[in-house]
């Protein structure tokens, strides 16, 4: 293994995060969310993200920051302040698993694993503190390695990391050449996720059916259809369904702008707008049909998150990461 050696530190099990404290993550993480997704809109294609796990590890990265490089990550990612943030973010992140365990033997729970690692240059002077933060809060087993010398192999071996966590559907996150004899640290972030839904279509009931584009044409696509019982509201431009998984621990919120109207109701969906849609939601008996389809996607954000303020993080004059280490050419 390229790998010489990892952090014994223990994850703390039981923070202490005030109620508000994870309420408030939830609503600023969520805020973040909206305004990546402005951000990221322009592209062509579908859009496939996890601002959970965008959040979540950039979480600590900031754990080092300091300075402006700090209150500019702040301020982007909507931020609590450091001593209320990471045992808030440890405490979320040990709810989010308890919903992948069962209720009963008979029930088919829901497949969540999030994961947290962190590669560290062995040469390199990390301070302790940063360290432990980051190990008893996420999780994040503490890798020490040789990119000076086995950059190529520390890529692979992360790669095959996240690709176990994730049951195999990511494999090659780092691409050749993003690591180098230069890079003193890789903080790497993985989920999965699978679910039954809690009331499953009839796959005898899926046909071959037109799905309209925005550009106006039409394709066929796989379509699953039948009738059911569930949370369902309509307003002006927009219809909007939840649908549960097994277990009830967790639900996908589908949002349907009325035809012509696309263009207009995404200018104006927000946290805000998107709470309000969602708690408007009555269970409604609702002739259902959804297409079938699957979304990757793959693109960096160092563009976005400097177009939202987060600048000196990537500005290799302006960092200051003087909480990771007291050399600070990270």
């Amino acid at each position: 293994s390229a790998s010489i050696a990892q952090s014994d530190l223990q994850r703390v099990t039981a923070p202490e995060a005030p109620s508000g404290d994870l309420q408030a993550l939830m609503d600023n993480n969520n805020t973040f969310a909206f305004d990546l997704y402005r951000s990221l809109q322009a592209q062509d294609g579908n859009l496939f993200y996890s601002p959970y796990s965008i959040s979540l590890a950039l979480a600590m990265t900031y754990a080092g920051a300091r300075g402006a490089t700090e209150s500019q990550m702040a301020e982007t990612l909507h931020f609590l302040p450091q001593d209320q943030l990471h045992p808030s973010f440890n405490a979320l992140d040990l709810q989010l698993a308890e919903r992948g365990k069962a209720a009963s033997d008979d029930e088919t729970p829901l497949q969540l694993n999030i994961a947290n690692a962190v590669w560290a240059e062995q040469t390199y002077p990390f301070l302790e503190s940063f360290l432990d933060t980051i190990a008893l809060n996420y999780g994040a087993g503490i890798r020490f390695a040789d990119f000076i010398n086995q950059y190529e192999a520390l890529r692979k071996e992360i790669n095959s990391w996240v690709s176990g966590q994730t049951q195999n559907k990511i494999n090659d996150l780092i691409s050749e050449g993003v690591l180098n004899p230069d890079t003193r640290m890789a903080l790497v972030n993985a989920i999965y996720f699978k679910a039954d839904w809690l009331h499953p279509f009839d796959a005898d009931a899926t046909r071959d059916a037109p799905f309209h584009l925005l550009d106006g044409s039409d394709v066929t696509v796989p379509m699953m259809s039948h009738g059911t019982f569930i949370p369902y509201a309509k307003g002006d431009g927009w219809q909007a369904i939840e649908l549960a998984y097994q277990g009830e621990t967790a639900a996908m919120e589908i949002i349907v702008p009325d035809e012509g109207r696309f263009d207009e109701i995404e200018s104006i969906l927000d946290y805000e707008t998107a709470s309000a849609i969602l708690n408007s939601l009555q269970p409604t008996s609702v002739s259902l049909a959804m297409p079938k389809f699957k979304f990757e996607n793959s693109f960096g954000l160092a563009d976005q998150l400097k177009a939202l303020g987060m600048t000196d993080a990537f500005d290799p004059d302006q960092a200051d990461f003087t909480g990771m280490s007291d050399r600070n050419d990270l």
